[in-house]
Parts: structure tokens; C-alpha cells; sequence
């Protein structure tokens, strides 16, 4: 048999491991980088020295392992059942991109498993817990908007907030906003401008399209440019092309 044979020894492999039938031996647990570098070796260059050593980290308790193992499963249809249960085993272990995962399958019904945004919030609480800045942004969505919990625009500030000092751009755009509009936080235009300038330099599109038309028709707090107005469209345009999938 083939070891990556549509999956299947793959499958058997990781499925062994998980039940603590075959322990291959990889020395002692590297830092979450080293892990990350091996699992791109075995998710997409399918080497099976990689694999097996992130079945024995796995195997010895790494979060990040296991979730890599979830993520190399999940490349492959009809695997899902069984990269859930890895996935589960991160992030209760504190691998936040992997409570992460859970809270986007839960939200919108993933992985076979049935939407359920209450289930959504607590693996995204989980996540931002372990400091997920997209976690955080998640739950500031929900809560803005009741998905799943009461609507509380103070806890989705909130939420923006901690995503933004984790650098999140999208967050620091809709943050910006809430200022602005006094929504959840005090009204005061000069924060909501600072945090509009902080998201576009992260490159979110949105700020940048913001920023543009401020620049453009000018106001109280910008000198009318129609020149940099002009340079931030193209920006907008690029960033919207390559990278929106990153918000």
C-alpha cells in the first residue's frame, strides 16, 4: 500500500497514534516555530520523516502538533470526524489557532458538525484566552451583533480593543469606528481617527478606502490631498487583490 495512498495510511498512522497504539520517537518537544517548519514539510511536501515526527510530539502532548496533524487531515475529504477530535485536543491543551478552528466550524457549520454559535463563542473565548487575535475579533462580531449570545456593544468594545493591541487591522478599523460613532466606548473622533491611521498602515482594506475618501474631499482633522488619496486606492486595490483573505 501506497503511505499516502488518498490519505489512508496517512489516516491509520495519525489514528494510531492518537490512540497511543504507535509512538514513534522524536526526541524532546521543539518550540512551536520548529513544529510549524516540520508540519509544512509533512502537510504539503508529504514527507514521511516529518510525519512521523509530528505523530511523536502529538503523541507527547504538543498542542501544536496536534493541531498541524488536524490541518494536514483536513486536506483530505472525509477526514473530519477524526481532525476534530485532534483539533479538541489543541486547543484544550492552549493552542489558540486551534480553538480558533473549532470556533469557525461551529459558526458556520464545519468539519460535518452542526452550527452552533453558543458552542462557537466558548472555542473562541478559549482561543483569545491563549491570545488569538482573530478569536477576539470573532467574539467582538458576535456580541455586536447577539450571534449566539446576548447583543452587548460594551463587550464587543471590548473585544476590539484586545484584538487591536494584538495588532489586528480589521479590528482597529471597527474600533475606530465604535469611537467615532460612540458606540460601546465614548465618542471621541480623534481616538477613532488614530486607530483608522493604525489600521491602514496594517494594510486593511477598509481603513484604506476610509482614509482615501478623508484624504480626498478633506475634513476637520485632514488637509485635502487628492494626489495621496489617489496612492491609497492603488494600495486599496492591491491589498483587496491579494490579501483580503487575511481580515
Amino acid at each position: 500500500m501506497a503511505r499516502f495512498g488518498k490519505g489512508g495510511a496517512l489516516m491509520l498512522v495519525v489514528w494510531l497514534a492518537g490512540c497511543g497504539l504507535s509512538k514513534p520517537s522524536a526526541g524532546p518537544i521543539p518550540g512551536a516555530a520548529e513544529i510549524e517548519s516540520v508540519a509544512i514539510l509533512a502537510n504539503q511536501a508529504r514527507q514521511a520523516a516529518a510525519h512521523d515526527k509530528l505523530i511523536a510530539w502529538a503523541d507527547a502532548g504538543s498542542p501544536v502538533a496536534q493541531r498541524a496533524i488536524a490541518q494536514g487531515l483536513l486536506m483530505t475529504p472525509g477526514h473530519d470526524s477524526v481532525a476534530t477530535a485532534w483539533l479538541v485536543r489543541a486547543a484544550e491543551g492552549g493552542d489558540g489557532e486551534a480553538g480558533f478552528l473549532l470556533g469557525e466550524a461551529y459558526r458556520s457549520g464545519g468539519l460535518g458538525l452542526k452550527a452552533d454559535l453558543p458552542t462557537a463563542w466558548r472555542w473562541y473565548r478559549l482561543a483569545a484566552e491563549h491570545e488569538h487575535a482573530k478569536a477576539a475579533l470573532a467574539l467582538a462580531r458576535m456580541a455586536r451583533n447577539g450571534d449566539g449570545v446576548p447583543r452587548d456593544v460594551h463587550l464587543a468594545a471590548q473585544w476590539l480593543q484586545f484584538a487591536s493591541d494584538r495588532g489586528n487591522g480589521e479590528a482597529m478599523f471597527l474600533l475606530s469606528n465604535a469611537y467615532m460613532a460612540g458606540e460601546g466606548v465614548p465618542r471621541n473622533p480623534l481616538m477613532g481617527r488614530h486607530l483608522l491611521e493604525m489600521a491602514a498602515d496594517r494594510a486593511n482594506p477598509a481603513a484604506i478606502q476610509a482614509l482615501s475618501m478623508a484624504v480626498e474631499n478633506g475634513d476637520l482633522m485632514t488637509t485635502k490631498n487628492p494626489q495621496l488619496a489617489e496612492q491609497l486606492r492603488i494600495e486599496e486595490g492591491h491589498e483587496l487583490k491579494h490579501r483580503w483573505g487575511d481580515y
